[in-house]
């Protein structure tokens, strides 16, 4: 044991919008004395107590924070536990703190096609606002081959508080079955889109 405790972890603000995924970064604070420790070690855990405990990263003395990748899965765990480690050993007790899991995917995806033509759309497109929408900053618009938005081409995007895209008229459809929307945080576009078949 090193002696040192982390007092404590900051709740991190999760920027991922998927479910059961975040991202973001976390933050703890700053022992009383550094004199032995060599880094701090940050993991997912089942409990506060380290538990089932799973690496996420690490980071070296004299820095206080830890950028957790976007995506980062979080299925069974409760936890993020920091501890503080020598180069020989690593303390027995974490700091620790609940994990806080953003979901901000859009709703009732619709499209409301005015176009005439077979293999082309246009008019609005229309969703309903996720519940949470604290951290979104805009909605981005594709056409995909699929609902889970493979092969997607961009057609737009919208700030944060919109519900609906004007899509242009004479849109080609060709190769393309879905219409697909994805939230947007600072970090990054969401990996699992809202859709809607064309």
């Amino acid at each position: 044991d090193t002696g040192v405790t982390v007092p404590s972890v900051t709740a991190m603000t999760d920027l991922d919008l998927d479910a059961a995924e975040v991202g973001g970064t976390l933050s703890w604070g700053t022992p009383s004395s550094e004199a032995h420790v060599d880094k701090y070690y940050i993991y997912l855990a089942t409990d506060a107590t380290g538990a089932g405990k799973n690496a996420v990263g690490n980071e070296n003395a004299g820095t206080f924070s830890h950028s957790v990748g976007a995506d980062t899965a979080i299925t069974g765990y409760s936890h993020f536990v920091v501890y503080a480690s020598s180069t020989s050993f690593e303390q027995s007790t974490p700091a620790a703190v609940a994990l806080s899991d953003t979901s901000s995917t859009v709703s009732t995806l619709s499209l409301t096609d005015l176009d005439l033509d077979s293999t082309e759309v246009g008019g609005s497109a229309t969703w309903g606002l996720p519940t949470d929408e604290t951290q979104v900053s805009g909605y981005y618009v594709y056409l995909a081959t699929d609902g889970a938005g493979a092969g997607k081409s961009a057609l737009g995007n919208v700030g944060s508080g919109t519900n609906s895209y004007a899509v242009s008229g004479d849109t080609s459809i060709s190769g393309f079955s879905h219409l697909v929307v994805y939230a947007q945080s600072s970090l990054q576009e969401q990996t699992t889109p809202a859709s809607f078949a064309l």
